[in-house]
């Protein structure tokens, strides 16, 4: 079911990666060695473990983040909000240092053994619910692991599934595997009858297009419940589903799906100005003025994770590191590095390039283009 209704827009790009056409991919899990995921607890995450958890959400991250930095703990802001909301999570990704050209799409079969396995752990563990998420190459190893009978997961979260690359190739060039993402998914999609939730974005350049009517046909007819966000209005692009804004308007859909799923389709809140993950104007924003911050000494010692809408400027998500009020350091999902931030006329300024920051509220602040007044990213502080 598509939802839309929306009156804004943002412009979300996408971070397109070549890949060398070397050979078809394997979808299936069957007789295949587990390959190991890199795992971790995500910034802004808090886990109770299994007796007080709802349940745990096992969210497995797109190619780029196995081919980062392995300190780099970003998840989609809805994990946050499902901690918040008593849910455990943790974040999987390709581990770093076993990249090879056709990994992407020749490790789905052992990625998608692991996962199975980690299944049976978490339920062994005590959690109630287990629900295996993922992003582009995370979900299709989501959608690999489920052709197994007895996966034993209660939901999946399959978030722009994706392991053949984006339409064209960062040369210029057309991708001559980029069908296959269409084709290898249709022979997924039969075997799929766990509760699902698919999500899907307009100008995504990896997205083959027809695949979110696919998959609810496949649904109705063998009655699973699903729920099916196809290109919600006012989002674009292949990451916009890490948005706050996104959770604020799909992640009480969602996680309720998690608790108990049915067919379903998403009623969005309304815009709510007291709301952070809803602001996207400082003309939103009560008594900005005097929210400005105008000094670093108040960031000094902090650290934030950032949630960019200003690409291709900058990656859709990074880390700051505030080493003193006028120095910062930078992590993006694959580089690192050190930035001099300077204060002046009410802006933060890193060299010619100035931006407004406001203070929200003590843990949370949003950046503005001093010219548009649009939002340029929503921070949030990590407090470990």
């Amino acid at each position: 079911m598509k939802k839309t209704g929306l009156a804004f827009k943002f412009a979300i790009a996408v971070v397109a990666a070549g890949m060398p056409a070397l050979l078809a991919g394997l979808s299936g899990a069957q007789s295949s060695q587990p390959i190991k995921l890199s795992e971790f607890v995500p910034w802004l995450v808090h886990n109770s473990g299994p007796v007080k958890a709802k349940g745990i959400v096992y969210f497995i991250n797109g190619w780029s983040g196995g081919l980062g930095l392995d300190e780099f703990h970003l998840a989609p802001y809805i994990m946050k909000t499902l901690s918040d909301n008593g849910w455990d999570g943790i974040v999987a990704k390709y581990p770093y240092g076993r990249v090879v050209p056709s990994a992407r799409y020749t490790s789905v079969p052992g990625a998608a053994a692991f996962v199975e396995q980690r299944v049976k752990d978490f339920k062994a563990q005590g959690y109630k619910l287990v629900v295996i998420a993922g992003q582009s190459f995370g979900s299709w190893v989501a959608m690999a692991a489920d052709q197994q009978k007895g996966f034993g997961a209660d939901a999946l979260w399959l978030m722009v599934p994706n392991i053949y690359g984006p339409k064209t190739l960062k040369s210029g060039g057309r991708n001559p595997l980029f069908h296959l993402n269409y084709t290898d998914f249709v022979k997924l999609v039969p075997a799929l009858y766990t509760p699902s939730v698919l999500s899907t974005f307009a100008d995504d350049p990896y997205e083959p297009g027809g695949r979110a009517q696919l998959v609810s046909a496949h649904f109705e007819r063998d009655n699973v419940p699903s729920l099916i966000i196809d290109q919600p209005a006012g989002f674009f692009g292949h990451f916009a589903g890490w948005l706050p804004v996104y959770d604020y308007l799909y992640g009480g859909c969602i996680g309720s799906f998690f608790e108990q799923p049915a067919g379903t389709s998403c009623v969005n809140p309304p815009f709510s100005n007291d709301d952070f993950r809803s602001v996207f104007n400082i003309s939103r924003v009560a008594d900005a003025d005097q929210k400005r911050v105008t000094s670093g000494n108040a960031l000094a010692g902090r650290s934030f994770v950032i949630y960019n809408l200003k690409l291709p400027d900058k990656k859709y998500h990074y880390f700051y590191q505030y080493k003193s009020a006028t120095e910062r350091d930078v992590m993006s999902p694959v580089a690192q590095s050190h930035e001099a931030v300077s204060y002046r006329d009410g802006q933060q300024c890193v060299g010619s390039v100035c931006s407004v920051l406001l203070n929200w509220s003590d843990s949370q602040f949003l950046e503005f283009d001093p010219k548009s007044g649009s939002l340029i990213a929503w921070w949030i502080e990590n407090k470990g």
